[in-house]
């Protein structure tokens, strides 16, 4: 069994299948009725959030949990994309932005491509990157 742990949620696999205490837990989280779930305990604590009266507002947290992921993962992209941005517009290689911001080919590229910048040129009398074109 999985279990990762991120402060402050656990994510736990719960396609596992056993014959064992991992699996007759795993099973009481899929059960839709506290009656059918194994562990008297965990039975008593997820009635609240299996009877019918409670089923909507466990859906409305579930919802309200995935747009704050979804919000997190949207600000974490365009930070992403932002310094590959500034990477590219101050001239750096390929290779250098993969060593220095730890990011892959498969990143650059994309966003190399739409800002029509395939290879930068040095000037060294100056110092300065200019763009091609």
């Amino acid at each position: 069994m999985a279990v990762i742990r991120q402060k402050p949620e656990f994510y736990v696999n719960g396609s596992y299948k056993g014959d064992d205490a991992d699996d007759r837990l795993m099973n009481g989280f899929g059960c839709k009725k506290p009656k059918d779930i194994y562990y008297f305990e965990l039975a008593k604590g997820a009635k609240h959030f299996k009877e019918e009266g409670s089923r909507k507002a466990m859906c409305e947290a579930v919802e309200k949990y995935a747009e704050r992921r979804d919000a997190i993962k949207v600000k974490e992209e365009t930070n992403l994309i932002t310094q590959i941005v500034a990477a590219l517009v101050g001239c750096k290689d390929n290779d250098t932005i993969i060593k220095e911001l730890n990011f892959t080919l498969e990143q650059i590229i994309p966003l190399r491509t739409v800002m029509g910048n395939t290879s930068c040129q040095l000037d060294v009398t100056y110092g300065y990157g200019i763009l091609p074109g």
